[in-house]
């Protein structure tokens, strides 16, 4: 019997099966280019060589946002699709394809499915520091405040660290760096802290995102260029990609910056100090740091960068480990719901 992973994306979808009774992985598939769910599953499971959907014994679906409501993985009711389509207007572009793969995925597997929210591991971060500096009534009405996202990496980046430590109790900082980015403070298993906020716009530099900057300077762009111009800019056009001038893939601007590329180089020093600048402000906050974890394509691949960041933080104890961590949404994702049924 089987436990089949699902993370689909608006035109791409990645399935990952597992052997139910020890999590070992089976297969990987992944469809680019997707137009109908049901013909993703039904050709993912001739690829994944399971011959019959009754194989498959729980599903578990990766969605974007699960808002306040949800703070760990939840079996799928109709409540709880509901729920998933509301939220849907803090996550427009993710939260109504998750639901869809949802509803296609239940049509083929008719067994329990669940939902692992990428905000849920940040449902622990304090009011001092979700909360942004605007009325109040934005976020009681709205519910405008920091969410952040990659929680389900970022916990599968603390569960590794910790498999690594004698002790019980650890802080970690985690840093899941990939074309999206972010940052996160751990203490004893709780997210005190994240960088990216409401959306995923905000904290580092990323790719083709700009991370945080000026609240005014959108406004400013927009009197001159147009909101869509400016939006666009700042999503698609900023980050890497922007500063570079090159490309959003850090393995391409690394080529560059060694035949001293001046805007290639420049763009990896304000990169690796956007990430420095997290870091150390989060081991500032947590005051013991057990394991600084790096993870992602760029965390994982991008050893130059990893050196960048930890040059920059002058305050590092020698106590504390620098690892890497190979990204596994899929099986933390497993993980969860073989927990959640086994209680």
């Amino acid at each position: 019997m089987y436990l089949l992973t699902i993370n689909a994306g608006s035109s791409s979808i990645k399935l990952d099966l597992f052997r139910y009774k020890d999590l070992k992985l089976v297969r990987s598939v992944e469809f680019d280019r997707v137009r109908s769910y049901e013909k993703a599953f039904r050709d993912g499971l001739e690829q994944l060589k399971v011959d019959d959907p009754q194989k498959i014994q729980v599903v578990a679906h990766r969605v974007v946002h699960g808002g306040e409501k949800y703070h760990d993985t939840t079996v799928i009711t109709k409540w709880v699709e509901d729920a998933i389509e509301k939220l849907g207007k803090l996550a427009p572009l993710h939260n109504p394809v998750n639901l869809k793969a949802i509803k296609a995925a239940k049509k083929m597997f008719h067994c329990p499915h669940f939902a692992v929210f990428d905000t849920a591991f940040h449902q622990s971060i304090p009011e001092k520091a979700y909360l942004y500096g605007i009325p109040l009534k934005y976020y009681k009405e709205d519910g405008v405040r920091k969410y952040g996202f990659h929680g389900i990496n970022h916990k599968y980046m603390y569960n590794q660290a910790r498999s690594q430590s004698r002790k019980k109790k650890i802080n970690v900082v985690t840093c899941h760096l990939g074309n999206g980015a972010s940052v996160t403070a751990i203490e004893n298993g709780k997210v005190i802290d994240t960088s990216m906020g409401f959306t995923p716009l905000e904290g580092l530099i990323m790719g083709t995102r700009s991370g945080s900057i000026d609240p005014a300077i959108p406004y400013y762009l927009q009197s001159r260029y147009g909101r869509l111009n400016t939006e666009k800019m700042l999503q698609e056009r900023s980050g890497l990609l922007g500063i570079s001038e090159i490309s959003s893939d850090m393995r391409d601007i690394r080529e560059k910056a060694l035949k001293d590329n001046k805007k290639a180089n420049t763009a990896l020093d304000v990169y690796a100090y956007s990430v420095s600048k997290f870091v150390g402000m989060y081991y500032t906050m947590l005051g013991d740091v057990d394991f600084i974890v790096f993870s992602g394509g760029v965390g994982e691949n991008a050893s130059y960068v990893r050196k960048r960041v930890i040059k920059n933080l002058k305050g590092i104890s020698k106590k504390t480990k620098v690892i890497t961590v190979k990204a596994n949404e899929a099986l933390q994702m497993a993980t969860e719901v073989k927990e959640k049924l086994e209680k």
